[in-house]
Order: structure tokens, then C-alpha cells, then sequence
């Protein structure tokens, strides 16, 4: 990072990467100086141009989004998710020397209206990761927790057994890298929400790395997966990532990169641009600055005492931030975080917080809508019960009044089904209260089950 372009990002607090905003407000926002700001609800967040600035692998991202006419902060988190599936297996994390090692695995959400360009966007990040580390399974769709581990796993050919001819062969995990890409968010929502669903059991154990699937009875039902590297992608309308933000209290959305399908600052009419090289992470150890593990041993700390504060979404934010500067080191081809790596994931998490945080807005404001529309209803429908209630009088005492002289008329005692079919559709309901006023007046009397004229003729 240049030297000017450093101290503009870490000498700003707006980008000091500490917190869930960008200059200590929710929604973020690119740009800067004097220009004028919209309102925080209706601001849609986007990088900063001096986070794009910062290097020219990010400049290359940005410019080959905008020439594919998508959102470039859509295409930046979904090429991190597959630059961790396409570094070698055995690439990995270490924070600190007390923190264990772990996989870079990242999940991603990216939130848009329909025709945003989200699978658009989904494509530009394929084609600016292609190259594999050979046995990675790439965009694949999701089902049950069993089918994400079932990725993992293979027929491998075994020597003959002792005093046998014909080789066998064993059910084993035979790769350690899986890329799962849903399209439709409202597909894994719909999924996660099965009663018995596996699917968010074992999309936490993937991020953190955990051993996946299950040992059964029989050698071809069962599944043991480890040391392996999960990515997923979703994409999402606004009123889907809202139903994956209510699973907050299982640990699902806080373990995604959240991203909008909208860009203000897209140019009209913008340059041509290839894809850039994207460099995967190889084969080691990615280590990170002590004072970056310092830092986090004082964070942990105060968890630990019940001294710290956090948001239920930011459980893992700081496992998320050190993954992407993990990335951010790779893709400038060297094996150690530095201060600026460190820098520039605080930016990209927070502008996902943004981006979360307006999605939340958006889904309280829609289901505040919902309500206000619903309570005109119950008022529409109070306003329909009181009118008839007060009309219902008047109503009884002309049907009896029907009734009686129909009977005068007749001259025969009749059932009450007789007496129900005299009257209209819309009147059925009054018919056992119209009964019960005309054999009060007179006008009709009761004979057993039957009822027949009273001793007053109805005019």
C-alpha cells in the first residue's frame, strides 16, 4: 500500500476497521471530503475509493466488476469466499501462537433486489478465481448437513484383501476443498428451517473447521470429514436475508460476509477490463503481527470476564476479519498479515456490517408495513362486525315478521329447516334469533319440534 494511501486509511477513524460502521454510522458510504450525505436509512453502503485505491489488485477487481456492470463490493466478497477454496488444503491461518490455526473458510451474502445482478455478480468473482488446487468441488448446491459433508467424501480402489484376487473398494473422504453457491437464498432458509435439518449444524461446524458428518452402523452410511476448507455463497433478496438473520441465535448469519448487489458509484459508461490475476493462498502457515494478537488476548479477556459488550451478530468478527486479511496477504503473494492487511479487512467487515445493518433496517421497516396493514384490516373488519351488530335488530324482526306470515299463510306447522329455507343466503345467520323473537311476540308458536302460526297475523 502506498504510503499516502496508508496513512489516509489509518490515520481516518472512519476507517480504523474497529468497529460494525464506517465513521461511526450505520449504513457506510463511500466518498468523503464535503460532499453532501444522504440520510443514514436511505444510504447505501459501499467501500471506500481509498480502500480500492490501496493496491492494484483491488483497483483490478473494482474496475473488472464495474465492466461486467455489477456491484464491485458483490464481486470482492464472493472472490475472497473462492480464493479460500482455491488455495491449497493445507493453507492456514494463525492469529496468534495461543490461538490454534485455522482454515480459510468464509462464508458470503449478497443482498439485492431482483435484477440486480447478483448471479451477474456470482460469475465476474468465478472468472477472476478459476484455478483450483486440484480436487476443490466448486458451486455446488446445498441440501441436507449430510450432502455438505457427502462433498467431501469418494470410492477409493483398495489393495485385495489377504487370499483375494479382486481389489475392493472404501468410502473416504477423498478431497479437502467445497464451494457451495445458492442462487436463491430463500432455498437454504427454506432448508435450515426443517424441523430435524442438519444443514445449520453443519454449516457452523464448516466455518469453524470442525470435523463433519456422522458414523453409522454401516461402513457406506457413514461420513467423517476433516481438515478440510468450506466456502458459501448466497445470494438474496432483501426479504430473504432477513429470514436468514432471524437464525442469529443458531450462529448462522454472523458467520457471513455481507455484501449489496447495489452500487452507487457503477459508472455509466466504464472502461474495458480483464479479469485480474488472483493469487491463492499456498501450502503454510499465514502468520499475523504480535501486536494484532495482543490485541485480540485483551479482547478475549474482557469476553471472558463479562466485561465486554458485543453484538450477538459480531460473535465472530474477528475470525472473519483475520480470514480476509489472510486473503489480502495472498493475493499480495506473501505468507505474513502486515498493519495494512489488517487495515483494509476492518474495512471490508465493516462494510458488511453496513450492509447487514441495512438489510435489519429494511426488514423492520417492511414488517412495520405489515402491521400497519394488518391492523387496517382487523379495523375494517371491527367497523364490518359493529355495522351489523347494530343493524341485526332491524334485520331479526323483519325476517320473524316474514316468517310469522308465511306460516299464517300456509296454514301448516313447519320444521326450522323449513323455516331456514324461507330465508335468504345472507340472512341463515339470523334465523334461530328471528324464531326466537317471533315466538316471543306471538307471531309464531312452538309445537314440539315443529312450529306453526301464532295468534297474531305479521302485515
Amino acid at each position: 500500500m502506498p504510503d499516502d494511501l496508508a496513512g489516509e486509511i489509518l490515520g481516518d477513524p472512519a476507517f480504523a476497521g474497529d468497529g460494525c460502521t464506517i465513521g461511526g454510522r450505520p449504513g457506510g458510504g463511500g466518498g468523503g471530503g464535503d460532499e453532501p450525505r444522504e440520510p443514514a436509512a436511505e444510504r447505501v453502503p459501499t467501500l471506500p475509493a481509498a480502500f480500492w485505491e490501496a493496491r492494484p489488485e483491488l483497483q483490478a477487481i473494482r474496475a473488472f466488476a464495474h465492466w461486467r456492470g455489477v456491484a464491485a463490493g458483490a464481486v470482492l466478497v464472493q472472490a475472497l469466499v473462492r480464493t479460500g477454496v482455491a488455495s491449497a488444503p493445507d493453507a492456514r491461518a494463525q492469529v496468534a501462537a495461543w490461538l490454534p490455526e485455522m482454515p480459510l473458510s468464509l462464508f458470503a451474502a449478497v443482498v439485492g433486489p431482483s435484477g440486480a445482478g447478483k448471479s451477474t455478480a456470482a460469475a465476474a468473482a468465478r472468472d477472476l478465481v478459476a484455478a483450483g488446487a486440484g480436487d476443490a468441488l466448486l458451486d455446488q448446491p446445498i441440501g441436507s448437513g449430510e450432502g455438505i459433508a457427502e462433498a467431501f467424501m469418494g470410492e477409493v480402489e483398495t489393495k485385495p484383501a489377504a487370499g483375494r484376487k479382486k481389489a475392493e473398494t472404501e468410502r473416504r473422504q477423498v478431497r479437502r476443498l467445497a464451494h457451495f453457491h445458492v442462487d436463491e437464498g430463500e432455498a437454504l432458509v427454506r432448508l435450515a428451517k426443517r424441523d430435524g435439518a442438519t444443514l445449520g449444524e453443519a454449516l457452523r461446524r464448516g466455518f469453524m473447521g470442525e470435523p463433519l458428518g456422522q458414523r453409522n452402523a454401516s461402513a457406506d452410511r457413514t461420513r467423517v470429514v476433516r481438515d478440510y476448507v468450506l466456502g458459501l455463497t448466497v445470494n438474496a433478496t432483501p426479504a430473504v436475508a432477513a429470514g436468514l438473520l432471524r437464525f442469529a441465535e443458531l450462529g448462522l448469519p454472523q458467520r457471513f460476509l455481507w455484501a449489496s448487489a447495489i452500487d452507487p458509484e457503477l459508472p455509466r459508461d466504464p472502461e474495458r477490463a480483464t479479469a485480474p490475476v488472483i493469487y491463492p493462498a499456498q501450502a503454510g502457515v499465514i502468520g499475523f503481527p504480535a501486536a494484532i494478537g495482543e490485541r485480540l488476548r485483551g479482547e478475549r479477556w474482557r469476553a471472558v470476564r463479562g466485561e465486554a459488550e458485543a453484538d450477538e451478530l459480531d460473535a465472530h468478527a474477528t475470525i472473519i476479519r483475520a480470514r480476509v486479511a489472510a486473503i489480502l496477504a495472498a493475493w499480495d503473494c506473501r505468507d505474513a498479515v502486515s498493519s495494512d492487511d489488517w487495515t483494509l479487512a476492518g474495512i471490508v467487515c465493516d462494510y458488511s456490517c453496513a450492509v447487514r445493518a441495512m438489510t435489519i433496517a429494511h426488514a423492520e421497516a417492511a414488517e412495520g408495513e405489515e402491521q400497519a396493514r394488518e391492523g387496517q384490516r382487523r379495523g375494517r373488519v371491527m367497523a364490518a362486525t359493529f355495522a351489523e351488530a347494530n343493524a341485526a335488530p332491524a334485520k331479526i324482526e323483519r325476517l320473524a315478521a316474514r316468517l310469522a306470515a308465511w306460516l299464517h299463510a300456509t296454514g301448516k306447522a313447519a320444521t326450522r329447516r323449513d323455516l331456514a329455507r324461507r330465508a335468504k343466503s345472507a340472512e341463515r345467520h339470523l334465523v334461530a334469533a328471528a324464531i326466537e323473537h317471533a315466538t316471543a311476540s306471538g307471531g309464531i308458536r312452538a309445537e314440539g319440534d315443529r312450529f306453526a302460526a301464532g295468534g297474531w297475523k305479521p302485515a
